[in-house]
């Protein structure tokens, strides 16, 4: 039902998606389903089954009895189709990314959305068919306030009281990549789909990345 109002709200019938009463039900016996449209000046009624049919092959009859508006409801039934790119087939581009001086979490948004595929008319969460993403200068990246003092990552041994903390400073010092990295990841899905788009996120410290041959397009932040 909701699909129908969502259909009679794009084919533009009068009155909208909100006022427009789709009833389908069953007559006694074997007769068919009925389809109902509530428009401004009138009701009118037909066949389930024949709205459906003549999309192809229209009949007389039904050119007669169906209004201007129901016409143009099934001409655009007829029109509409489903996309659903198989991620082999999907086109995958490089863009590249230069973080120097930029924000992280600003940063890390913007590339788990183009990884993520979210930027594309032909998103689905559960496929990657997303971009992919250099970054570079990720060593030189900033964090506002306080952050590089007081913003916290933990990690476990396993073992009992092997719990290791460092602020954002220490750990940039040491793993420059790992901040940005991290950031990205927890912007992605959990789970194999998220580990496998994660990888598609190429995040370099220096200016160099091995990717010139991709010939990736630089976007500005």
């Amino acid at each position: 039902m909701a699909k129908l109002h969502a259909l009679c709200g794009k084919a533009g019938v009068q009155g909208g998606a909100t006022t427009i009463a789709a009833v389908c039900r069953l007559w006694c016996g074997n007769a068919p389903p009925f389809f109902v449209f509530s428009c401004k000046k009138k009701v009118n009624v037909a066949p389930l089954n024949c709205c459906f049919s003549f999309l192809d092959t229209f009949p007389v009859f039904w050119q007669n009895v169906f209004p201007v508006t129901c016409k143009k409801f099934c001409e655009k039934v007829a029109k509409m189709k489903t996309v659903f790119v198989k991620p082999a087939l999907a086109e995958r581009k490089w863009f590249v990314i230069d973080a120097e001086g930029k924000v992280m979490g600003r940063v890390a948004a913007k590339v788990a959305s183009i990884v993520r595929g979210k930027t594309k008319a032909i998103y689905a969460p559960h496929q990657e068919i997303g971009d992919y993403v250099v970054v570079i200068n990720a060593d030189k990246i900033a964090v506002t306030g306080r952050k590089a003092q007081q913003k916290m990552y933990y990690r476990h041994s396993g073992y009992p009281g092997g719990l290791k903390a460092h602020n954002f400073e220490k750990v940039i010092a040491r793993h420059p990549t790992a901040p940005l990295e991290n950031a990205i990841k927890g912007m992605l899905p959990k789970g194999p789909l998220g580990r496998k788009l994660a990888k598609n996120a190429k995040v370099y410290a220096g200016s160099a990345h091995p990717h010139a041959a991709q010939n990736p397009t630089v976007i500005e932040l």
